[in-house]
């Protein structure tokens, strides 16, 4: 009997067997479909988006730089003369990383390393006959670095009086002039007339985008501060650029150090600030022939409603419309100070 029963053993077996050979066949493709669901793999398109900023992917053109699968990556190139502000671009999960709002293609930002007190400009004026000096700069144009200046003429051997004269008449022949300063020799001070060297210059000046965010609450109206403002001034006569207070730290002499308060009315066109007591203030120089060391100054013995000048105390060698207030040009002072 038992055997018998092994051929009927064996074919229970095998159809045992096909069966589950059978469910293996008709589940994988389901089991399969239920984790491709679970770890998504959606593509993305860009084809808009490079189209708006000018831009295709390394990896090729055409309809790759229409669409990615998942987990492809798009590096961007510009048109000539301009780079991505994103080098590159991922597909994931349908997702397109670093399609920021900002994505674009721009020139690249050039750095400029150059000191800001500037040296000779190329054909710059060094020698030969002071009397046609002007006449042989009339090319010349100011290549200084944005916020600094540079030297167009520069001849030794020259008396105050003449480098005035000089710059009176470069100034005329070329608007690039702006500038002049005339240097002796400290043993050569005593003379009537003292020889020394005229340069002659300009400035590239930066305009600033600042916000009016008060850095500090402003002194009150009443304040004996502001006891000059009358309501007769014009609106013109008002200036608002920069910030409501000004906390220098940078200057040689410590009394010129504090905090500067921006004053209602302009000097020179520009905001000036003053200390809480009034005893000195910030201000813009607006005789462009004499501030080549820079445009802004501390002063003291002013009236702050006049743009009549005060003793200076102190010259910052900035030449925007506003104050250095980054801390990197600091305010060079007379020693007032016996030692």
């Amino acid at each position: 009997a038992g055997g018998a029963m092994a051929p009927k053993a064996k074919r229970c077996a095998f159809a045992i067997l096909t069966s589950c050979l059978v469910l293996v066949f008709i589940c994988a493709p389901l089991y399969a479909f239920v984790i491709a669901s679970c770890i998504s793999t959606r593509p993305c398109s860009m084809g808009s988006l490079l189209f708006n900023i000018g831009a295709v992917c390394a990896e090729g053109s055409g309809m790759r730089s229409e669409s990615m699968l998942h987990g492809e990556r798009c590096t961007l190139l510009c048109g000539a003369g301009l780079i991505p502000s994103k080098p590159q671009l991922a597909c994931v999960d349908g997702v397109l990383e670093g399609a920021e709002a900002s994505l674009s293609c721009a020139p690249p930002i050039l750095y400029d390393n150059r000191p800001v007190a500037g040296g000779l400009v190329d054909g710059a004026v060094t020698g030969g006959d002071y009397l046609n000096a002007c006449l042989r700069a009339t090319e010349l144009k100011c290549d200084a670095r944005a916020g600094g200046a540079a030297v167009l003429l520069q001849l030794p051997d020259l008396s105050d009086a003449q480098c005035r004269e000089l710059f009176e008449e470069c100034k005329g022949l070329n608007a690039e002039f702006e500038y002049m300063q005339h240097t002796v020799e400290p043993d050569k001070l005593d003379s009537i007339s003292p020889k020394g060297t005229c340069t002659l210059g300009c400035f590239e000046e930066v305009v600033q985008d600042l916000d009016n965010t008060n850095f500090a609450p402003p002194i009150e109206e009443d304040d004996s501060l502001f006891a000059g403002v009358t309501d007769d001034l014009r609106e013109e006569d008002y200036c608002e650029e920069g910030p409501m207070c000004i906390d220098v730290t940078n200057a040689c002499n410590q009394e010129d150090n504090g905090d500067y308060y921006r004053y209602p009315t302009c000097a020179a066109g520009r905001t000036q600030w003053l200390q809480p007591n009034g005893e000195r203030r910030l201000r813009f120089d607006g005789i462009t022939a004499y501030s080549q060391m820079g445009r802004w100054l501390i002063e003291q013995g002013f009236d702050p409603v006049s743009d009549a000048y005060g003793l200076e105390l102190a010259r910052q060698q900035s030449y925007l419309n506003l104050p250095d207030f980054t801390g990197n040009s600091e305010w060079r002072g007379r020693r007032r100070t016996q030692i």
